[in-house]
């Protein structure tokens, strides 16, 4: 799902008002609120799952502990989470 599909997807929620939670996993065993911190990155998607890496690495990416290593040439990702 892109960003745009997601938009067009809560547009068509009547009850603007609505909480957003997310299930902590596939099955639904609990939930969370949806955390107010997106995360730009990089992802590559490795069988049912992606992989996540900084697009670039800045000097605040830096002086938080990412190297080059953390660096990823991937799909454009947007994460979001609880």
């Amino acid at each position: 799902m892109t960003v745009a599909e997601l938009i067009e997807r809560l547009q068509e929620i009547e009850n603007k008002d609505r909480i957003v939670v997310m299930a902590i996993d596939e099955e639904g065993n609990g939930y969370k609120e949806l955390s107010e911190d997106f995360w730009e990155c990089n992802s590559i998607k490795e069988g049912h799952e992606r992989a996540v890496g900084i697009e670039e690495l800045t000097e605040e990416y830096e002086e938080n502990g990412y190297s080059e290593d953390d660096v990823l040439d991937g799909e454009p990702t947007l994460v979001i989470g609880p």
